[in-house]
C-alpha cells in the first residue's frame, strides 16, 4: 500500500502562534510530528497564506509560503513576509534528526529596528531602519537545548540610525 499525499492551499486572515511557542519549554520530546514518520502520510506540500502572524512579541503581516514537509523533514521555501514596515524573505528548515535540527535562512530589508527590538528584547535605545542577513542553525528538544546549540551568522546594516543617549557625532569629533 502506498501512502497518502496531501497537496493544498491554506489561506487565514489571523492565526497566533503564541500557544505553540510556549509549549517549546516542555522538556524532552521530539517535536517531530508523528503523523509524518508513522507511515500513513508520505508527504505534505500546501501552499500557506496568512494575513497576520502573531508570535510572543511579533506581528507579521503578509505572510505567505510553500510548506514541503515528508519524514525527513519540514520546509518552508520561498517564505515571504512583512514586519515593522520592512519585507524579509527567506526559509526555515527543521530536520528529523536526533536531535532535531533547525536552519533559519532569512533577508530583512527595511525594517524599522526600534520596535522590532523593543517587542524582541525589551530594548529601546537603537532605532533607524536595517537591512539584515540572517543564516542560523540549531538543534535540540527543548527551548534551552535551542539556545545552547545555536550557530550562525548575522550581518546588520542600520540606516539613518541612532543609539539613545551616545553623542556618536561627538565621540567621532574627538
Amino acid at each position: 500500500r502506498t501512502p497518502a499525499s496531501l497537496r493544498l492551499s491554506l489561506y487565514l486572515s489571523k492565526f497566533s502562534l503564541t500557544p505553540y511557542c510556549e509549549n517549546l519549554q516542555d522538556e524532552g520530546s521530539n517535536r517531530y510530528p508523528a503523523w509524518l514518520t508513522d507511515g500513513r502520510l508520505a508527504n505534505v506540500q500546501a501552499d500557506i497564506r496568512i494575513d497576520t502572524l502573531s508570535t510572543p512579541g511579533i506581528t507579521i503581516d503578509n505572510f505567505a509560503t510553500l510548506l514541503e514537509a515528508d519524514r525527513r523533514q519540514i520546509r518552508l521555501s520561498s517564505l515571504t513576509a512583512m514586519l515593522y514596515g520592512g519585507h524579509t524573505e527567506g526559509s526555515i528548515t527543521l530536520s528529523n534528526a536526533n536531535p532535531p535540527a533547525l536552519q533559519l535562512q532569512q533577508h530583512f530589508q527595511n525594517v524599522q529596528i526600534n520596535p522590532l527590538l523593543q517587542n524582541l528584547l525589551g530594548l529601546n535605545n537603537l532605532s533607524g531602519k536595517g537591512d539584515a542577513v540572517v543564516d542560523l542553525n540549531s538543534k535540540g528538544r527543548n527551548r534551552a537545548e535551542w539556545l545552547n546549540s545555536l550557530g550562525g551568522q548575522v550581518s546588520i546594516k542600520v540606516k539613518n540610525g541612532s543609539l539613545a543617549g551616545v553623542d556618536l557625532a561627538k565621540i567621532l569629533q574627538n
